[in-house]
């Protein structure tokens, strides 16, 4: 069923294959016709070549006087011009061999403009099937457009009629009950909510309750803080989102971490920052995977060169209380501050405590690695 004032195309490709077929005639009688323009070029320049080259010939030998066009049967001597009582046989044959190239000369000379006409016609065809071709062409492009136009028409009518017969359908069936649903009430629930979100969304609402949440994790940081000997710990830290760092602000300003001096600074302010954001998200509930995962912690105090076993031992009393406090305040994290959270850490230091060897899932020493070394030589 077609919408009613819709028109379109029905053929929909059979006149854009009739165009083709004219095209692709068009296009070899105009081929036909070009190569017949060569050859009748062709032979014109022959002609002409001809024709020059014995007017040449002929010239040459009018002016030795070897050539007459009276009826003469006896020709002077072109030496001596006296008449020979016998006739020279290779005169005779000159004269009938000349005689014989001026007739091909005027015959040729005759049909040079017939030969010119010829390719006059041949020109004029030769515009004309151009001229046929081009609108041809034209014609065939318009033609794909209807033709597409059509279709699309087409199948939006189709659409159309389908969607009118399901409504048709559906109010022929469709019985209004005696519970019917109070729409006015659920306009009025729904742009009360909308209402709601957009307040939850206003700009200031939202950078308000941002700085909030910062302040709170913040003040998490600052208690963590005081756990380690890190430079301006205990003072007032605070989260820069903005700058991604860490700000602590003091009563000359604020000195950023990279104002802070050493790596052990810096370690221990990304692990502060990392805590105190997953105590955050597992209190609240956000959907942020429930681990962290922490390579080397302690390298700022104990680098490999000294690992001995992992002692603590070949470190300094300030590098070794640092790194025990770094671990301590990790595994006091997980065990009393946010149990839900789990802290993968991969380090070399060995802290000989029970609360540390209890920590320990694999001890990768002796020859034992993550990968076996007996791996390489498994074919």
């Amino acid at each position: 069923m077609a919408a009613q004032g819709t028109t379109y195309v029905p053929d929909f490709g059979d006149t854009i294959e009739r165009i083709r077929s004219e095209q692709k005639a068009l296009a070899e009688r105009l081929e036909d016709t070009k190569q017949e323009m060569r050859a009748t070029r062709l032979f014109l320049s022959d002609q002409g070549g001809f024709v020059r080259e014995s007017t040449e010939q002929l010239s040459r030998l009018k002016s030795l006087n070897l050539y007459r066009t009276s009826t003469a049967t006896t020709y002077p001597c072109p030496v001596c011009n006296s008449e020979p009582r016998v006739p020279t046989p290779l005169l005779t044959q000159i004269q009938q061999s000349l005689s014989s190239l001026e007739q091909e000369f005027t015959s040729v000379q005759h049909e040079n403009p017939y030969v010119q006409q010829r390719i006059d016609e041949l020109e004029a065809r030769r515009t004309t099937l151009e001229a046929d071709l081009r609108e041809n062409q034209a014609t065939l492009a318009r033609v794909i457009t209807e033709d597409e136009r059509a279709r699309a028409q087409y199948d939006l009518a189709t659409s159309r009629a389908r969607t009118v017969g399901r409504i048709t359908a559906y109010l022929e069936s469709f019985r209004p009950g005696t519970a019917e649903l109070n729409y006015e009430v659920l306009i009025n629930t729904a742009r009360e909510r909308v209402r709601l979100l957009q307040e939850d969304l206003h700009e200031e609402e939202v950078s308000q309750r941002m700085d909030t949440f910062l302040n709170v994790i913040s003040k998490r940081m600052s208690e963590f803080s005081t756990s380690l000997d890190l430079e301006h710990a205990g003072s007032a830290l605070r989260l820069d989102v903005r700058n991604l760092t860490v700000v602590a602000d003091t009563e000359d300003g604020p000195v950023p971490l990279t104002r802070m001096g050493s790596g052990e600074n810096w370690v221990g302010y990304h692990v502060l920052v990392h805590l105190a954001l997953h105590w955050w998200f597992r209190n609240r509930q956000r959907p942020v995977p429930q681990f962290l995962i922490l390579d080397q912690p302690s390298q700022a105090h104990y680098p490999p060169e000294k690992d001995e076993e992992g002692s603590l031992d070949p470190l300094s009393d300030e590098d070794r209380k640092a790194v025990r406090d770094l671990f301590a305040l990790m595994n006091k994290f997980v065990t009393q501050i946010s149990q839900h959270t789990q802290i993968i850490v991969l380090d070399h230091a060995h802290i000989d405590e029970d609360w540390f060897e209890a920590s320990i899932i694999e001890e990768w020493r002796h020859g034992r690695a993550l990968i076996p070394s007996d791996w390489s030589t498994t074919t």
